[in-house]
């Protein structure tokens, strides 16, 4: 009798550690819950990437574009008034003959 629990014990026993080899080689793969997951944070991460890069540029030519119309200033206030009145003129009329047509 008790021969039979030693052999009970150790199949219990090489069960349990083939189980557990079997686990190791092969684990278990994750739900499709986790799945979607795990790709819902990676495409939160890019977002805020992006966003931050996005911010970044916008910052950039908010910048370029504040010094450009300084320069553009600069150029006008350094011409002579009756060029800067010519080119004004130009303008509209250019705008003017656009709308008609």
């Amino acid at each position: 009798m008790k021969k039979w629990i030693v052999y009970a014990a150790a199949l219990v026993l090489i069960a349990g550690a083939c189980f557990y080899i079997y686990k190791t080689i092969f684990p278990p793969e994750p739900t499709q819950i986790v799945v979607t997951d795990l790709a819902l944070e990676q495409a939160k991460q890019k977002n805020e990437e992006m966003k931050r890069r996005l911010d970044e540029l916008e910052n950039k030519l908010k910048q370029e574009s504040q010094a450009i119309s300084t320069q553009v200033r600069q150029r006008i206030d350094t011409m002579p008034p009756d060029v800067v009145s010519n080119t004004i003129s130009n303008e509209l009329r250019l705008f003017l003959n656009s709308q008609q047509k």
